[in-house]
């Protein structure tokens, strides 16, 4: 069974430190362009006190199963900019820069190859399932929200999704009335692109 620790990279890096004068300093800013994401399944265990890690699985009961959609490729379009001279940074003090996403995520819509049903309705095969999940930002697994709301927290805060190792975490928001096996797609629609990823078969249990 395949097995990997959530590091401080993993779960989300917003600020390194960089140098700057000490007369002080303007934040700058990486952005980046995403060109692929990979989707996993799985379930989160503790390993530690300090650290929490995903394992990968082919099954599991719904309360605990979990999709993990990730960036995998990255392209950094901008450098971070500050002003420094040699003299200057002789004397530095520590000034922040942050990854940003260089383009504006619109929405997320999730399908599956299953009928899904839930509380006595079926979701047919094809159809938007958005409302039966809940979703977190790897940068703060603790707050969890619908999608359409985490795509706004997105928007608000282009750090949360922007690098190599970011992920958007998917969770069962309601018990499913039955057995679910197949794969899941994910759809992320951005203002200038649409990246598409898809997950093994899988198979939920109730």
């Amino acid at each position: 069974m395949k097995k990997f620790i959530l590091t401080a990279f993993f779960l989300g890096i917003i600020y390194i430190p960089i140098s700057c004068n000490s007369d002080g300093c303007n934040e700058s800013v990486q952005r980046y362009n995403i060109s692929n994401l990979s989707t996993d399944f799985g379930v989160f265990v503790i390993s530690s006190e300090i650290e929490e890690s995903f394992e990968f699985r082919n099954s599991t009961i719904y309360d605990s199963a979990v999709f993990l959609v990730s960036i995998e490729t990255a392209k950094q379009v901008s450098e971070a900019q500050n002003n420094i001279s040699f003299f200057s940074s002789a004397l530095a003090e520590d000034c922040p820069y942050f990854f940003a996403l260089n383009h504006e995520l619109q929405s997320v819509a999730i399908t599956s190859t299953s009928d899904i049903a839930v509380n006595n309705r079926t979701y047919e095969a094809g159809a938007f399932l958005n409302e039966l999940f809940i979703a977190s930002s790897s940068a703060d697994r603790s707050v969890k929200q619908s999608i359409d709301n985490l795509v706004k927290v997105i928007i608000q805060n282009p750090d949360y999704f922007a690098i190599e190792g970011s992920a958007i975490i998917f969770e069962f928001s309601e018990q499913p009335d039955r057995v679910v096996d197949g794969t899941f797609t994910f759809t992320f629609i951005f203002d200038d692109r649409t990246l598409t990823t898809e997950s093994e078969i899988v198979t939920i249990f109730p």
